[in-house]
């Protein structure tokens, strides 16, 4: 028998702000009866599910064993001619046979104009700082590198702009910061070309080593040869219908298992 449970995975409640789509909508997981709440991913318009896919990608990246911790500084205001200057970045270390598996984001220096990448580093070889130096300095940029420990807290470092906002707060309190929350959300997705954050391909891991994309992570599934119909969605007034569909599959299946 399916007994199904609320689920344990991250929520969708940020103090006391909560998705709005996740009040109408729910998941279920057919095969173990996980149930959850289903968020907009709206992260532009939506504050709660942009402080959480926020935290959810910090955990991503603690992760997937990146070893080095890079700054990138020497970077402008405008969007377009900083992700050119990142993506020439890595061609330039590709030349000099550095191949970095990366994420990054941009952010704004804090007390000047132009703003800095900050970058956890995955690399198949022995790092070359010289080459790394060499290779910024061909677009005037300029690199600082450190070791990184991989844990969450050092992998929400670059995100502190965002999660700055992700603490219990009163109902007076949130009212009173969630404008600045909204701006800081906004201003991190114009800096970073509508993203919360850059990928290199191969990056994320899933928890077996395994590379995965972002969208594949954030949807779970057993092996990629079983169908995704192991979920199914429907309105969270619809609960008791689809739990009865839940009991309707079970019963099916100790029919087809029974002997004859």
């Amino acid at each position: 028998m399916y007994y199904p449970r609320e689920s344990s995975r991250d929520g969708v409640r940020i103090g006391h702000l909560q998705c709005e789509r996740s009040k109408m909508m729910e998941w279920m997981h057919i095969p173990s009866g996980e149930i959850g709440p289903l968020p907009c991913n709206r992260v532009s318009s939506c504050l709660p599910c942009a402080v959480r896919k926020t935290r959810r990608i910090a955990k991503y990246i603690s992760q997937s064993h990146a070893s080095l911790f890079v700054t990138v500084t020497g970077l402008g205001d405008r969007p377009e001619r900083n992700l050119d200057h990142m993506q020439r970045l890595v061609h330039a270390l590709r030349q000099r046979e550095q191949r970095p598996r990366w994420a990054w984001i941009i952010e704004p220096h804090r007390h000047s104009t132009g703003c800095h990448a900050h970058a956890y580093v995955r690399l198949d070889s022995i790092i070359d700082e010289c080459k790394w130096h060499e290779a910024a300095s061909v677009g005037g940029l300029s690199v600082h590198i450190k070791a990184f420990e991989p844990t969450l807290g050092g992998a929400e470092y670059a995100f502190k702009e965002i999660l700055a906002f992700d603490t219990r707060m009163t109902d007076e309190r949130y009212r009173l910061v969630e404008p600045a929350a909204r701006e800081a959300v906004q201003s991190h997705l114009n800096r970073n070309s509508g993203r919360l954050c850059h990928f290199s391909r191969g990056f994320l891991l899933d928890a077996a080593g395994q590379p995965r994309t972002l969208e594949q992570l954030e949807r779970p599934r057993k092996p990629d040869d079983e169908a995704p119909s192991e979920y199914i969605v429907y309105p969270a007034s619809q609960r008791d219908g689809a739990l009865r569909y839940l009991r309707h599959l079970e019963s099916d299946s100790r029919e087809t298992e029974s002997p004859e």
